[in-house]
């Protein structure tokens, strides 16, 4: 009885304990050794850039974190970016590569080939209090060209707001082929917060906002936005046809019929010339400059195996390729009548549903 007595009170104590004030968690004032800044993210030699400040303590020596914060204001209002010091945000400072830095540059507006200042400070936590320092020192970066990072995702984003999910074709590289209504396009990246960085086209060149237009209204229209290389399309599509190379000596190609959302159909009779009986695509399109191109859509790999019944789905699948010669190109069935010596429709389809998926076509007989 004894026993349960005590373990009683020893309970009771622990159930009043106060532990309010316990804990002295506030910070502090620290001060930050780097001045203001002037970074050449061009220079193909920069080094690291590293900024240091003082410790921030507390009476009960709590750990503290520090990251850094980037504003494009002087008060710090607009903090759109944030970087966490060394040892997982405890050490007193940072090392902040020049491409981290032409990202912090960019998604703080600064043009590309060009010099722009953003701000910074310092900001302590222990999790249960912070402080921001009152010292907000400048950040001057020369930037080199091109752009600074590649978007995960990309849209179009119509005239009414709607965003339209642009083919990821490779990394970097997204486009789409879509019809366009009268009125002013972006191309967006969209990110945390509800923000959003536009592009736009200009020649051949993908560029940093503004707004893109139809070329010509009421046919299709192609969008490339690559940022690896800057390279940028917005062109008209003039046409889509099925180039035939059963005699590879004298490759025919074959006009397809233009039909809704991206989509074109023909219907031809393919008989035995040669013994081949491959084929590929081509889109004839014509960009804002006026100048005319063809670009070729094959098969994934250099050589095709001829189409049966049993030829799965992703056989169909079209991929870019180089030029208009023999390789990378589909092959007809030719075995017991299968294809050869029928009447085909063939439907290209270049209307991408999803980011990841890819451009078809289908081949039906008749």
């Amino acid at each position: 009885m004894a026993l349960a007595v005590a373990a009683t009170g020893w309970l009771s104590s622990c159930t009043s304990y106060d532990w309010t004030n316990t804990h002295d968690t506030e910070l502090t004032e620290f001060e930050i050794t780097t001045g203001d800044v002037t970074y050449d993210a061009a220079d193909a030699d920069a080094e690291d850039l590293v900024i240091e400040w003082t410790p921030s303590r507390t009476n009960d020596h709590t750990l503290v974190f520090y990251k850094v914060i980037f504003a494009t204001k002087a008060d710090m209002s607009d903090v759109y970016y944030e970087l966490e010091s060394l040892n997982f945000g405890t050490e007193t400072n940072v090392e902040i590569s020049p491409s981290e830095l032409n990202i912090i540059a960019e998604l703080g507006g600064i043009p590309q080939d060009a010099e722009g200042t953003v701000y910074w400070t310092v900001k302590a936590n222990t999790g249960v209090t912070d402080m921001q320092s009152d010292e907000v020192h400048k950040l001057t970066i020369n930037r080199p060209d091109g752009f600074a990072y590649n978007p995960e995702h990309l849209f179009l984003e119509t005239p009414s707001g709607e965003f339209i999910t642009m083919k990821l074709v490779d990394f970097g590289r997204f486009e789409i082929f879509t019809t366009l209504s009268e009125g002013e396009y972006k191309i967006t990246e969209r990110m945390a917060g509800g923000k959003t960085r536009n592009f736009s086209v200009s020649g051949d060149k993908l560029i940093p906002g503004g707004t893109i237009h139809a070329p010509k209204g009421g046919t299709v229209t192609h969008i490339l936005a690559d940022f690896n290389t800057s390279e940028g399309t917005l062109a008209t599509v003039n046409s889509v046809s099925l180039l035939y190379l059963g005699d590879a000596q004298n490759p025919v190609e074959l006009p397809l019929l233009a039909g809704n959302d991206a989509t074109w159909q023909g219907t031809y009779h393919f008989t035995r010339v040669g013994n081949t009986y491959t084929y590929k695509f081509i889109v004839n399109e014509t960009n804002t400059e006026g100048d005319t191109r063809d670009i070729y859509f094959g098969y994934l790999r250099s050589n095709a195996q001829s189409q049966t019944a049993n030829t799965p789905a992703d056989y169909f699948d079209l991929y870019r390729c180089a030029d208009a010669g023999t390789s990378f190109c589909f092959r007809f069935g030719n075995a017991n009548n299968f294809q050869i010596d029928h009447d085909l429709l063939i439907t290209v389809d270049l209307n991408n549903e999803g980011e990841l998926d890819n451009y078809k076509h289908t081949v039906e007989v008749l």
